[in-house]
């Protein structure tokens, strides 16, 4: 419903920011780092999640998309609610958290405030192979035509993350077709 947000700060809370966005201030939980970066009366601009349950209606804030899709990642391991989530964004990067989910490291994960060896182990085990392409080091195309050709790939039949780690070692492209030309060579060797 709401994705995106650009406004003023106008106060800083503990765990949320409010944000004047034409007039209404939407109060956005974010993480630590985040809230640490956020001056009062500074732009910002965050990509959102907003969780609806029955008593309230909560958005949680991001800097950059890919820390918001790997928030939804983390929100569908069971035992894994949206401060939690947002939690595991206070103990490193978001490639830091991919590769100790990728690696297996149980002790980088409980680290976690709420994160006990159970969910450590059902987040590696649940996500280990939805996180390579973020702990793989390497940068995404840009984001128009690396997302149309993932999708494109996902629709013809290859899994998410074979798609996202092929486009990955194709590199940026700015042409959708040529980028899924190169893709699917990648894919097929």
């Amino acid at each position: 419903m709401i994705a995106f947000l650009s406004g003023i700060i106008k106060e800083k809370e503990k765990q949320a920011l409010t944000v004047i966005v034409g007039g209404i201030g939407y109060k956005i939980f974010v993480s630590n780092k985040l809230l640490e970066e956020s001056k009062v009366g500074q732009a910002i601009e965050v990509y959102t999640h907003l969780q609806i349950r029955e008593d309230a209606w909560e958005l949680y804030g991001f800097s950059s998309r890919i820390d918001l899709v790997f928030f939804k990642l983390l929100l569908s391991v069971n035992g894994v609610g949206p401060k939690g989530a947002l939690h595991i964004f206070n103990i490193g990067t978001t490639e830091e958290i991919s590769r100790a989910i990728a690696e297996g490291d149980i002790a980088f994960l409980t680290k976690i405030s709420g994160i006990g060896k159970k969910t450590a182990e059902r987040m590696i085990l649940d996500l280990k192979n939805k996180v390579g392409v973020l702990s793989g080091g390497g940068s995404m195309p840009a984001r128009g035509a690396a997302a149309d050709v993932v999708d494109a790939l996902v629709q013809m039949g290859y899994p998410l993350a074979d798609a996202r780690s092929a486009v990955q070692k194709v590199g940026a492209q700015k042409d959708a077709g040529v980028l899924l030309k190169k893709t699917l060579a990648v894919l097929k060797t």
